[in-house]
């Protein structure tokens, strides 16, 4: 934000403040509240704990014994899966998850 005083023939006490455009503002905004889940698939023992606090994103898929990030996409390699959320209620079910998660195989980091 800046301030700045208008031309000359107006009102001198009068400032006039200039914003950044919309779109800076927005993605500021989405970068800050992005955040990235992701989670190792081989090191998940299968316990649950995350689909049991977290049951929007997560799942449990019984015949493999592991748990699955709903909508996450796996790469290449196939050991991991990664899903962007945003929203901060979605934000912390998932910081709850890698919280209780006991082998620590879930992170959430910033976009």
């Amino acid at each position: 934000m800046r301030r700045t005083r208008n031309a000359v023939g107006s009102n001198p006490s009068q400032v006039q403040i200039l914003y950044p455009p919309f779109y800076q503002i927005r993605d500021l905004v989405y970068n800050y509240l992005m955040q990235k889940i992701i989670q190792n698939i081989e090191g998940c023992i299968g316990c649950g704990s995350c689909a049991a606090v977290c049951p929007k994103f997560w799942d449990m898929d019984y015949e493999k014994a592991k748990a699955v990030l709903k909508g996450g996409k796996i790469n290449a390699q196939g050991n991991e899966s990664e899903l962007e959320v945003s929203g901060e209620e979605d934000i912390k079910c998932n910081k709850e998850a890698a919280e209780v998660c006991p082998t620590q195989v879930i992170r959430v980091h910033q976009v």
